[in-house]
């Protein structure tokens, strides 16, 4: 079975941090998983790029990230189209097998109507926000309705839904979302 796994393509949706540590835009621990799993995957990253950024494609191990054209400061009706678009370009050629959204909005929503449109399996992570309000700082997913519902309809709809702390699926319930069927991958 797990040699039939091997090298099937995968989409991975974020707004950044998967660039090398000299790039800028750098998570360590995102940039090692795109690059474990890349050993095993065929992985195509499709990241959203900082003003000024080198946009020109690069690689995290063996997977190929590409910048798309919006910036992290556009609209997120822009940004979910830009993931859109790129997607269903290479989607002829690779045929992806699965679609995985990270931090939060606007990347997840892509990956849902993606996976909606495209037929295939849909995995989500939530890395922290989406599970948070703190109204003095404009930060949290839950800090009003309609955050909160898109968050609730994005969760309910993935196919594979991860968080990485029982804290976090605590606040989820807490917020009123109810799935039994989580994963918890602490990101360590």
């Amino acid at each position: 079975m797990e040699k039939d796994l091997e090298r099937l393509p995968i989409a991975i949706l974020i707004p950044g941090g998967a660039a090398r540590y000299d790039e800028g835009l750098h998570i360590p621990s995102l940039y090692i998983f795109i690059s474990k799993l890349s050993e095993y995957f065929d992985i195509t990253v499709y990241s959203l790029a900082a003003p000024g950024f080198d946009t020109r494609p690069t690689y995290c191990g063996k997977a190929l990230i590409k910048y798309l054209k919006a910036e992290i400061k556009d609209s997120s009706i822009v940004k979910v189209w830009h993931f859109l678009s790129a997607v269903r370009r290479d989607y002829s050629a690779k045929r992806f097998r699965l679609i995985h959204g990270m931090f939060g909005l606007p990347s997840e929503l892509a990956v849902i109507l993606l996976g909606k449109l495209l037929g295939i399996p849909t995995v989500i992570t939530l890395q922290g926000g989406e599970a948070a309000n703190i109204p003095h700082l404009k930060y949290g997913s839950m800090r009003n309705s309609l955050l909160k519902s898109l968050t609730f309809w994005i969760c309910r709809k993935a196919s594979s839904l991860v968080l990485l702390s029982q804290y976090q699926w605590k606040q989820l319930k807490d917020f009123g979302f109810l799935r039994e069927d989580i994963e918890i991958i602490p990101n360590c």
